[in-house]
């Protein structure tokens, strides 16, 4: 086919079309940019995948988990044990006097809540990755001698 035939015949077809041919006539150039897209997506979940194993993310994260947890602990002990007994010494209008027993089991339901968190945070996800980092490390003193 000559070269102004051809290019007649691709200016009347739809755009999509012409895009296609275009491709398959220019050696495959979606197939290669699919195989582009597929590598570097790959390589980005690689990377994404060795930050997580580092660590860092994950120290942080049960930081913050821990730290919530750890929040509501000391609000608990403060709203439950150490107001009230502020307002029972110097009773304050900001502080409300309470006659009543001190509100202990809000205290301790913290303390439970705070102590199983931070137990499964630890067996789910600190125990298993310390156990990938000594594994890691005795691979690359054994890959090293």
């Amino acid at each position: 086919m000559a070269a102004g035939k051809k290019f007649a015949l691709l200016h009347r077809k739809s755009s999509s079309a012409r895009r296609i041919e275009y491709a398959i006539e220019s050696g495959g150039a979606i197939f290669a940019l699919a195989r582009t897209t597929h590598q570097s997506s790959m390589a980005l979940f690689a990377e994404f995948r060795e930050f997580l194993s580092r660590g860092n993310a994950v120290d942080l994260a049960v930081g913050v988990i821990i730290g919530a947890a750890f929040t509501n602990v000391v609000t608990s002990i403060t709203d439950g044990i150490i107001r009230p007994l502020i307002a029972l010494i110097a009773p304050d209008p900001g502080v409300g006097l309470m006659l009543g027993p001190l509100d202990i089991g809000r205290v301790v339901s913290a303390l439970v809540n705070f102590l199983l968190t931070a137990a499964v945070i630890f067996f789910i996800i600190v125990k298993p990755m310390n156990a990938l980092r000594r594994k890691r490390e005795r691979t690359k003193a054994e890959t090293s001698q």
